[in-house]
């Protein structure tokens, strides 16, 4: 993903049978702050409906962020794995994203990247 001078790389890595996501995003000085205080704002969120965020990492002007891999992968591969989901389980997957979503409301947070 590039958006002005940030540009997002994920990968699957593996560290002590761990599987997690690393996010590279390379930023001028100017956003710097920016990152440091979302990565601080990340590290005080847990619910069972949020990807677990582990920490970052920062190398001049490269920020590395680990989380949770999530082996089923998006709403969106397995819409494309299996062409229809049921509505049922529509349901339960609407339920969940609402109830992350009003953890963060609640905190007053706006995620802002909801696909």
């Amino acid at each position: 993903m590039k958006n002005r001078n940030v540009f997002v790389l994920t990968h699957p890595q593996e560290s002590d049978d761990r599987r997690f996501i690393v996010k590279e995003n390379v930023f001028t000085d100017d956003r710097k702050v920016h990152y440091y205080v979302n990565n601080e704002l990340l590290q005080s969120l847990k619910h069972e409906n949020l990807i677990s965020y582990y920490g970052y990492i920062v190398e001049s002007n490269l920020i590395l962020t680990f989380f949770d891999y999530m082996p089923a992968g998006s709403l969106q591969d397995l819409y494309n794995q299996q062409g229809q989901i049921q509505e049922s389980k529509c349901f339960n997957y609407a339920e969940q994203i609402l109830e992350g979503l009003q953890y963060l409301h609640s905190r007053r947070i706006a995620h802002m990247n909801i696909r």
